[in-house]
């Protein structure tokens, strides 16, 4: 190990070596030490490039004030990013402050928020990266926002720990994460095993199943066998609500994971905790909702997919129906840039329905414009909006939203 002031477990190179002692200034600096220091903790031995950074905590709801005044801190401190980064969505923007009042104070505090994060370099404000560039198998990540973290694991191949907002803020700063945790390869085997009995018939119950595969998982790797996904929209509602309930971040998917093939000569998989999940399981969980009438319907968390979308376009014009009550799509602007381009936007909009696009809506202050329950098909959406967004919930699948919020 090159010698450097303060005992540093994790070996540095000669150029980090510098940015640690401050040569490159304070914020370096700091986001060097905070780095290292994480490191040293999950038993890694050295420093690794990243290729893409996701930073989550974007919210003024989340980071309030105190957030904001250390980002004003490290901005005004020369912090850019040195790598390609993404940010989660914030709760409003431009577009959307005028339909979501949430007072003078909140929008501009939000405003400042994202206006800092482009002059760091965030390229988009989305909590779904992978749709805004797709990971390689095998490439490094720092990746924050639980949803991401388990689609680029899991599906992709790539490599990401689960980080904090602030964390993957700092290593987008240094361009660099710690050789540890998901990094390694001997981190990446499973420590329960799920035997999915059930058959999920829509992405409400692929996501009620995730909740439960999440909240038994805990900060354990699950190995799934037995489910079947119809299409990649399922397996994000799967992977979004396990990583909502559960703190792990990676799942290894019989069929469908990269590293799920040969896992059992790798590890004795019999020897590991069985859980089996039955239908009758994925009707307990949603079975006794109930939260009067239904005010909004919000579709897209994580922010919607093009094929979603296009999904709704074609049912309401097939039923040449109009939103009789506020149905809201969140999705990334890459995604909406590409619907606009051939008309769907503008098939949605006409019918009613309100697109946002870089922003989300769970975790903004609902309750505050009076709106006490939401409709949604999403598991990680339900599993947040009572404590984010101050509302109750109902699960409804596209078709039923069609049913109940068109006419």
């Amino acid at each position: 190990m090159l010698s450097i002031s303060g005992y540093v477990p994790v070996y540095l190179t000669r150029d980090e070596e510098r940015i640690y002692n401050g040569e490159l200034g304070w914020v370096f600096e700091k986001a060097m030490r905070v780095v290292v220091k994480i490191g040293d903790i999950m038993g890694a031995d050295r420093l690794v490039p990243i290729d893409h950074a996701h930073i989550s905590g974007v919210g003024y709801a989340n980071i309030g004030e105190a957030g904001l005044s250390l980002l004003r801190d490290l901005y005004s401190g020369g912090a850019r990013f040195s790598v390609y980064t993404t940010a989660n969505p914030g709760s409003v923007d431009e577009y959307s402050a005028s339909y979501f009042s949430y007072g003078d104070r909140f929008i501009s505090g939000q405003k400042e928020i994202l206006e800092i994060f482009r002059g760091m370099g965030v390229r988009a404000f989305t909590c779904t990266p992978y749709y805004y560039r797709e990971p390689r198998a095998g490439e490094i990540l720092a990746w924050a926002e639980s949803n991401a973290v388990l689609m680029a694991n899991s599906i992709y191949g790539a490599r990401s720990n689960r980080e904090s907002g602030l964390l993957a803020l700092f290593e987008a700063i240094i361009g660099r994460t710690y050789r540890g945790g998901l990094i390694r390869s001997e981190n990446r085997v499973p420590q329960i095993v799920f035997r999915i009995e059930a058959r999920p018939r829509n992405i409400v119950e692929y996501g009620v199943a995730g909740l439960i595969v999440g909240e038994i998982s805990g900060d354990r790797i699950p190995y799934i066998d037995g489910i079947s996904f119809k299409r990649h929209e399922d397996i994000k509602a799967f992977l979004a609500a396990a990583g909502s309930s559960g703190g792990m971040g990676m799942i290894l998917i019989e069929g469908v994971s990269p590293e799920a093939r040969g896992i059992a000569g790798r590890i004795d998989i019999k020897s590991l905790e069985t859980i089996s999940i039955e239908d009758k399981d994925l009707r307990r969980v949603s079975e006794d909702l109930e939260c009067g009438d239904v005010d909004a319907a919000l579709i897209g968390c994580p922010h919607a997919s093009q094929e979603i979308v296009e999904e709704l376009a074609r049912m309401i014009s097939e039923r040449g129906v109009r939103a009789s009550k506020p149905v809201w799509i969140f999705t990334s602007p890459h995604v909406y840039e590409d619907l606009a381009r051939r008309g769907v936007v503008d098939t949605l909009t006409s019918k009613g329905v309100k697109i946002f696009t870089g922003i989300c809506g769970v975790i903004s202050p609902l309750n505050s414009l009076g709106y006490r329950c939401i409709a949604t098909p999403s598991a990680k959406a339900a599993f947040y909006l009572p404590k984010l967004a101050g509302v109750r919930f109902i699960y409804m699948d596209l078709p039923e939203i069609v049913e109940k919020m068109f006419k």
